[in-house]
């Protein structure tokens, strides 16, 4: 009777919690330096939520160890729904990290999609390659002598590029760097020859003519390029990667306040002012419920388990 008691009490409690929420700011972790994607789209997005749930949404930036560190930080959180973690490196991290502290599906509740976030992969205009098929050739000519950069071992800028250049048959040298930000000024230099970027990051430089973008890794093209073909339109069967901005909260958060907050976060999305904003920054609206979002994580990560010894990537 007093088990019986007792959980009846604590349903109360976690009822009348979700009720109340949010009561008090919430903080989101961005596993990144500031800049990069999932930093650009989540302040794009955390405006708006703010308003919508009438309290502060903090945004605080905890990069490190390919986004290791942040992300591990959140999952040890209390499952209140004021701490939550908003990245593109869910499942690539733990694909490509041994020993992880955290485990994306049985450690996470998937919250919601802020976006779909589209990337390029690009090059220094001082190199003179203006196709992927001529640098493809390139390659193929000097093999193991062109390099990329990465944002990190195991991030989506790593394993992408991996892929790509193991479906068109060339090897490069990978040269993990510290951040996106970081990623593109050595390629801007040419001291690394290519990287795979998120067009957050590398419109400007795209529209100041100083890298050209030869083929955006999404399996559709961007109206923000509307002429840059896909990868997989430019000669590389396979290639094509999908790769959102979302949100998770530690994994016994009520599902009530999991809800609460996917439906805010939809509808802010939705909105004309936050679709416009996103667009601007190369984000594109990509909805899922918190149940779509948890079987996506899943299909994802087994894939990518699979995908890596075969790319050779060796856990960190």
């Amino acid at each position: 009777m007093r088990f019986l008691l007792a959980a009846a009490a604590a349903l109360l409690a976690a009822s009348a919690a979700a009720q109340n929420y949010p009561d008090r700011p919430i903080r989101v972790v961005v596993p990144f330096t500031p800049g990069g994607s999932p930093d650009t789209i989540t302040r794009v997005v955390s405006g708006a939520l703010s308003n919508e749930l009438g309290q502060p949404i903090v945004v605080e930036n905890r990069a490190g160890a390919g986004s290791t560190i942040g992300t591990a930080l959140v999952a040890k959180a209390a499952p209140d729904g004021y701490t939550l973690v908003s990245t593109t490196a869910m499942t690539f991290a733990a694909a490509t990290f041994a020993n992880l502290a955290y485990d994306p599906v049985t450690d996470f509740a998937s919250v919601a999609q802020l976006a779909l976030s589209p990337g390029a992969l690009v090059i220094s205009a001082e190199k003179k390659v203006r196709t992927l098929g001529e640098l493809i050739a390139l390659a193929k000519a000097k093999p193991g002598v062109l390099n990329y950069a990465s944002a990190g071992p195991g991030s989506f800028s790593h394993v992408f590029t991996a892929r790509l250049l193991g479906a068109a048959g060339v090897e490069m040298t990978h040269v993990p760097v510290k951040g996106a930000a970081e990623a593109m000024t050595e390629v801007m230099t040419g001291r690394i020859d290519i990287v795979y970027s998120p067009l957050t990051t590398a419109m400007p430089t795209i529209r100041s003519g100083k890298l050209v973008a030869l083929g955006l890794g999404s399996s559709r093209r961007s109206a923000l390029l509307p002429s840059v073909p896909t990868t997989v339109q430019a000669g590389v069967p396979g290639s094509s990667f999908d790769n959102g901005v979302g949100v998770w909260a530690p994994k016994k958060t009520p599902r009530d306040i999991v809800r609460r907050l996917n439906g805010a976060i939809r509808k802010v999305v939705a909105s004309e002012a936050v679709k416009g904003k996103l667009e601007s920054v190369g984000g594109e609206p990509w909805p899922m419920t918190p149940e779509e979002m948890d079987a996506h994580t899943a299909k994802e990560l087994a894939e990518l388990r699979k995908l890596v010894p075969r790319l050779g990537i060796k856990p960190q």
